[in-house]
């Protein structure tokens, strides 16, 4: 835990209060600066940020815009003295994880709300991962994976089925199939077909249909 703060009193308090966690064990880091501050997160290994406002050099919402804009991933509770309901949902619309005012909530407060930052930090990480992840598949197979609306727009299209209907891009295929039953199947009545099956069974297999391709050739 990195604590942006100058007032020892305050830092002594934060302390007092994190030894009463009897789940987790944080590691506490002092900055007295802004900058300061900033500089230790840039160095890596930091959780979650408590960030005053008020600091030497830098004071009010700046001090978070600034600290956001230069701490990453590491998600940041603003922990302030002043109690005010309009500063407070501006920090937080701005990306803050949390607003809370010094000396009220007690202890348990501030460590769930410091353990649900981590915690939904990390959960977003890992589902980036998997987007990404996805989108590797998606892009890399060669099979042709695609997305429709019901009323037959493409929504997505890889690069395999692209080539597959012999377009040159997949913005192409997507701006050029707009009426997926009759201007892709040779019988649109497949279309309707498929629709029904995913409707009854929620899966479709081994559905064969003849379609055009870019050049009114056809194929399985």
């Amino acid at each position: 835990v990195l604590l942006f703060e100058d007032n020892q009193d305050d830092v002594f308090l934060l302390r007092k209060m994190l030894q009463k966690a009897s789940t987790v064990q944080f590691e506490l880091e002092v900055a007295e600066t802004l900058a300061e501050g900033l500089q230790r997160v840039k160095a890596g290994g930091i959780d979650v940020v408590l960030l005053d406002l008020s600091l030497p050099d830098s004071r009010g919402l700046d001090t978070f815009y600034k600290a956001h804009k230069e701490s990453g991933d590491v998600p940041i509770i603003v922990l302030s003295g002043l109690d005010d309901e309009r500063v407070a949902l501006e920090a937080v619309h701005a990306g803050a994880q949390d607003y809370l005012v010094k000396g009220q909530g007690g202890s348990q407060l501030l460590i769930r709300a410091m353990i649900y930052a981590i915690e939904r930090t990390q959960a977003k990480a890992a589902l980036r991962a998997a987007e990404e992840k996805f989108r590797s598949i998606f892009e890399n197979a060669v099979e042709g994976i695609f997305q429709t609306t019901p009323d037959g727009h493409y929504i997505s299209v890889n690069p395999a089925l692209v080539r597959i209907y012999g377009y040159a891009s997949p913005e192409e295929l997507t701006r050029s199939m707009v009426d997926i039953q009759h201007q892709l199947y040779v019988d649109p009545n497949r279309r309707t077909e498929f629709i029904r099956l995913m409707h009854e069974h929620g899966v479709v297999t081994d559905f064969e249909s003849q379609v055009y391709r870019k050049d009114g050739s056809i194929i399985w």
